[in-house]
């Protein structure tokens, strides 16, 4: 149970194995797909908060339980940290 990736047309997705429904950034690669699940996985709750509008966030090593927005800013972090574009 927890956060899979699937493949389709050349497309990478996240999908949470025990509901089936896929959600989340789309990647080009199904290695970068994973390395951004080991990366929000490595994070701690203590490291890192962020702010979506008024609410501020904190990381959570589980990519189901960010709303969109969240997790496309958490993409972005992941993206800046990473130094990739």
């Amino acid at each position: 149970m927890g956060v899979r990736t699937t493949a389709s047309e050349g497309k990478v997705a996240l999908f949470d194995s025990v509901t089936g429904t896929a959600f989340g950034p789309v990647f080009d690669d199904p290695f970068d797909a994973e390395e951004f699940l080991r990366w929000l996985q490595g994070k701690s709750e203590e490291e890192a908060q962020f702010g979506v509008g008024d609410e501020l966030v904190t990381f959570r090593p589980d990519a189901r339980v960010y709303t969109n927005p969240e997790l496309q800013i958490v993409m972005n972090l992941y993206i800046s940290e990473r130094g990739l574009e």
